[in-house]
C-alpha cells in the first residue's frame, strides 16, 4: 500500500487514491465485514495490535506507530481508508 509498505493491499483493491498521508481504495464485490476480516488476519500475521474498534472503525499499533483503518460499505463495494492516527 502506497506510504504503508508493511501493511499489504487487498488483492481486489481498486480505484486506489493517495491523500495527504491517508490511502483510500475500494473493494469490489465484498462486504465491509468480509474487509474488515481481510485486515484483522492479515494485520495480525504482521505483529499488529488492534488497540481501538469502533464499528468497522479500527485502530491498530504496531512498535509505537498507530494507523486508523475504516471500512464502509457502499453499493456493490467495500471503501477502505487508511491513515496515521493521533490520539487527543
Amino acid at each position: 500500500m502506497p506510504g504503508y509498505q508493511d501493511i499489504p493491499l487487498h488483492p481486489q483493491a481498486s480505484d486506489i487514491r493517495s491523500v495527504d498521508e491517508r490511502v483510500e481504495f475500494v473493494v469490489a464485490s465484498s462486504s465491509a465485514e468480509e474487509v474488515a476480516d481481510y485486515y484483522l488476519d492479515e494485520l495480525e500475521k504482521r505483529q499488529w495490535t488492534q488497540v481501538d474498534r469502533w464499528g468497522l472503525a479500527f485502530v491498530y499499533e504496531k512498535k509505537g506507530r498507530q494507523i486508523l483503518l475504516v471500512v464502509t460499505d457502499v453499493k456493490n463495494h467495500a471503501k477502505v481508508s487508511v491513515s496515521p492516527f493521533h490520539p487527543n
